[in-house]
């Protein structure tokens, strides 16, 4: 399926995280030439509402790192927010130390809010409390990579695919449409699972 929308969602303080979720969000949107919407909730005061989102959405959804973990002062909104299904990728960024478990945690925090997290990434920004920690990053190097990383469908479809494999669609001279792309990425991250909406559908008609 192609994302009806993209939406990038982020709590940054300093910048970093925003960055970062902005070039996944921004290639990803001209890749599906989806539309792009976006969300801040840094401040408090946009920490009363929540985009009205659906299954059809695809969201980018980052948050800086304080020692190890997600922001306590967010988990009061953050079990508030409400998913309805949308595929998400979690994303955090943290100063140069270690982003432990807070990855795991945002991934958890989300699929409670029902979100569907098909993807996940941890990345490196200029320190909160320091200038010298991480200076300047993410850097050119840094965009240039997160932009590399959004083509991983096509290396992903050449893991997944075994008969016909991937290979022999190229050669076949077939170029695989982006719904295809993205349906192997969630058969990928779902397996059967992943299934269960169609089966669903079909044995609904």
């Amino acid at each position: 399926m192609k994302p009806k929308r993209i939406w990038k969602i982020w709590f940054s303080p300093t910048g970093g995280t925003k960055t970062i979720v902005s070039t996944i969000a921004d290639t990803l949107s001209q890749q599906f030439q989806s539309p792009l919407e976006s969300y801040d909730f840094t401040l408090l005061k946009n920490r009363h509402n929540f985009p009205e989102l659906n299954e059809n959405d695809l969201v980018i959804f980052g948050t800086s790192v304080i020692a190890g973990r997600v922001p306590n002062v967010l988990l009061p909104y953050l079990k508030t927010i409400k998913g309805n299904h949308s595929l998400a990728v979690p994303v955090v960024s943290f100063g140069n130390r270690n982003y432990d478990d807070a990855l795991i945690e945002l991934r958890n925090l989300l699929e409670d809010a029902s979100f569907q997290c098909i993807g996940a990434g941890a990345f490196i920004s200029e320190h909160a409390f320091s200038t010298t920690l991480a200076k300047h990053r993410p850097d050119e190097e840094d965009i240039k990579t997160l932009k590399e990383l959004v083509g991983m469908m096509e290396v992903l479809a050449e893991a997944s695919l075994v008969k016909p494999s991937y290979k022999d669609i190229k050669k076949a001279n077939v170029e695989l449409t982006e719904n295809q792309l993205m349906a192997i990425l969630m058969y990928s991250q779902g397996g059967v699972k992943s299934l269960e909406n169609f089966r669903n559908k079909q044995a609904n008609n």
